[in-house]
């Protein structure tokens, strides 16, 4: 997957089986900190995802998604910062305007 690196690719769209819901996945395996650009890379990354769950483009593509709940999920390796907090908690008030919810998961650590 692209990462949060890579701001204009979309990582993975999923549909949680159980729930129904949409699941428009981005990565993010760098420790929260640990690069300066992360921040901006976050910010670009959660703005093409808004953008393409916005747009007609990603009903065409999943048509199956139309009526249905949508999230943009930040798949990582461990819980966000401080400024990284702040700025899911800017994205997930404005995205839930839309019905776009905006989740964290953090995933375990490789063995």
């Amino acid at each position: 997957m692209a990462g949060i690196e890579d701001g204009g690719v979309i990582d993975l769209v999923t549909v949680d089986p159980a729930t129904g819901e949409y699941a428009v996945i981005m990565t993010e395996m760098r420790p929260w900190g640990s690069a300066p650009e992360q921040p901006d890379q976050l910010i670009e990354k959660i703005n093409t995802y808004a953008a393409f769950v916005l747009d007609e483009d990603f009903v065409s593509r999943f048509p199956d998604a139309s009526g249905r709940k949508i999230r943009i999920q930040i798949d990582c390796s461990g819980p966000p910062d401080n400024a990284t907090a702040e700025i899911i908690e800017m994205a997930a008030a404005r995205l839930a305007e839309y019905s776009i919810a905006v989740t964290v998961n953090q995933l375990g650590s490789p063995n």
